[in-house]
């Protein structure tokens, strides 16, 4: 089999006129805008990388560090985003849909290790247990039939009151054990979050004296804005 490259192809096409050339093919409908894309897309870039599904669940040390983390920094950083493209072969339609996916980064003394999982609250539970979809997502619903909604804490975590949140537009915070990253149940600060109020998902802290401030919407009536303020 005789082996070529571009250049013996298209002598006299330089990249950019290929990319123009095939850009117009595709405005045409003659190529899927999807395949297009991922033929010069570097598989290994960040932004690919950052809309794929995760692979597995787990706890890893980091091998290989571009650079050098100061010996000095100390501490865990958490992160958490949807973790699926689709339920149970349902397409999720969405950047809100998609079971939470928390991820741990324990930086001591120069390395990292990483932790990653799902945060498997009563709904994911059951929903793997059957098999299919049973709730409704943020913005896809269960074909043909009714159904209740999701707490997806996909959107945003942080540390308040000692406790590991996980947080989404519509519902309740989701308490997270910080150390196993396990699913601990709703939390409505001791009581104070009202049953039908969600929980903004972007609570903002003064810098000053450290109140942490938020606030939510009645689901149950058109009524006033919720707000609370703890420090």
């Amino acid at each position: 089999m005789s082996i070529f490259n571009q250049s013996e192809l298209l002598p006299n096409m330089t990249r950019r006129e290929l990319v123009r050339n095939l850009g117009v093919l595709s405005a045409l409908g003659l190529i899927e805008p999807r395949l297009l894309a991922e033929a010069f897309t570097d598989r290994r870039h960040i932004s690919r990388l950052a809309a794929q599904p995760p692979s597995r669940e787990g706890t890893w040390e980091a091998q290989r560090i571009q650079g050098r983390i100061p010996e000095e920094l100390n501490g865990t950083l958490y992160r958490v985003a949807k973790g699926q493209l689709e339920n149970h072969g349902v397409t999720l339609k969405h950047w809100f849909d998609g079971d939470a996916f928390v991820i741990k980064y324990s930086i001591r003394e120069g390395g990292v290790r990483i932790a990653a999982r799902f945060v498997e609250t009563p709904e994911r539970q059951q929903e793997t247990a059957a098999g299919r979809m049973l709730y409704h997502e943020f913005g896809t619903a269960v074909p043909d039939r009714p159904a209740n909604s999701k707490n997806q804490p996909n959107i945003n975590v942080i540390m308040w009151d000692g406790r590991l949140l996980g947080l989404s537009e519509a519902f309740h915070p989701t308490a997270i054990d910080p150390e196993t990253l396990a699913y601990q149940g709703r939390w409505d600060f001791y009581g104070t979050l009202p049953p039908n109020v969600t929980f903004t998902a972007h609570p903002k802290f003064d810098p000053a004296d450290g109140v942490g401030y938020t606030f939510g919407t009645n689901n149950a009536w058109t009524g006033p804005l919720w707000s609370i303020a703890w420090s």
